[in-house]
């Protein structure tokens, strides 16, 4: 029985599915079109600059640019069209996809960055001693009449603050600190050494009756603090000196002598060498020795005496021998 029900029901579909298809036939429908779009997206890859900064001593980097190539897909649904037996509905769908990748650039910059180190290195400066012993000259017009190589000292007795009596001593410095001046005449010749601590000038004078030269007179002025003394300012003068005496024409040398200008005051003159007149060409003249300088013979005296007495001894000795010799035979 539900069979046959059944069988009815779907007959009265097919013929109601028929009519309805007839009256489609008869009466046409617009149709309905309906497009779907998909909206064009453009994705666009922004472009990163990165610039990084490496400080390095004295190292260059190369920058290295990496592109892509443009890439763009395109995917393109085919247009659909679905037709159902709903009555007048047509469906069209159309899908358009575009997507476009771009893909920047990247480029990384290395800046060198150069560290340059000064360093500055300080040198002492050294002031050389200064060479006591100095070589002075005195001109007479375009001639040299006077030539000194000598180094002085000045040596000062004082009184201290109690009143003790002591030594002191002052270091008469070389050129260029000291410098020479003076004059020379027919008969007489004047150094004048000047220094920051005062003067002390050497007179030369010539006795032609005698045919020598010498030293005649030492003037001095120095202003000083010597170690606890209570004056500062020390002077001195003698006039009646008879030193440096050698022939004309000839200079006088000296290693070591003291000369006593005062009491109070000495000059020691060592390394030296003195002509005043008679200088040939601005050249000293045969040297004459002081007397501490010549060779002493006292030496050659005492070892002659030795050698004497020696002999003496020896011969002494060979007669005694000898006679003796003689005593000890007897005559048969």
């Amino acid at each position: 029985m539900n069979g046959v029900l059944c069988f009815w029901v779907a007959f009265a579909l097919l013929v109601a599915a028929a009519a309805s298809s007839a009256q489609e036939k008869g009466c046409p429908k617009k149709t309905t079109t309906t497009k779907a779009t998909t909206k064009l997206t453009t994705h666009l890859s922004t472009m990163h600059s990165t610039s990084h900064e490496t400080s390095t001593h004295m190292t260059s980097h190369r920058t290295s640019t990496h592109t892509m190539p443009h890439t763009t897909s395109t995917h393109t649904m085919p247009h659909t069209t679905s037709t159902h037996t709903m009555p007048h509905t047509t469906s069209n769908h159309t899908t358009h996809t575009t997507l476009n990748h771009t893909t920047a650039t990247v480029t990384t910059i290395n800046q060198t960055s150069s560290h340059i180190t000064s360093h500055t290195t300080i040198i002492p400066t050294t002031i050389p001693p200064v060479d006591p012993v100095g070589n002075y000259t005195v001109y007479n017009d375009s001639k040299v009449c006077l030539r000194a190589n000598m180094g002085l000292k000045l040596i000062v007795k004082y009184n201290n603050t109690k009143s003790q009596q002591v030594l002191g001593s002052l270091q008469v410095p070389g050129p260029p600190r000291t410098k020479a001046s003076g004059k020379c005449s027919d008969d007489m010749a004047i150094l004048r050494l000047t220094f920051s601590e005062g003067f002390i000038q050497f007179t030369f004078l010539k006795d032609t009756a005698k045919s020598y030269t010498y030293l005649s007179d030492i003037q001095m002025k120095i202003n000083h603090s010597f170690p606890q003394s209570k004056e500062m300012s020390f002077q001195a003068h003698n006039s009646k000196l008879h030193e440096f005496e050698t022939l004309i024409g000839r200079s006088y040398q000296c290693k070591n002598l003291t000369l006593e200008v005062s009491s109070q005051v000495s000059v020691n003159v060592f390394q030296e060498q003195v002509q005043a007149f008679d200088l040939h060409d601005g050249q000293f003249g045969r040297a004459e020795h002081c007397p501490a300088d010549q060779p002493s013979m006292a030496v050659p005296i005492i070892v002659g005496v030795i050698l004497a007495v020696l002999i003496i001894i020896v011969i002494v000795a060979y007669l005694i021998g000898r006679r003796r010799s003689h005593g000890g035979y007897q005559s048969i």
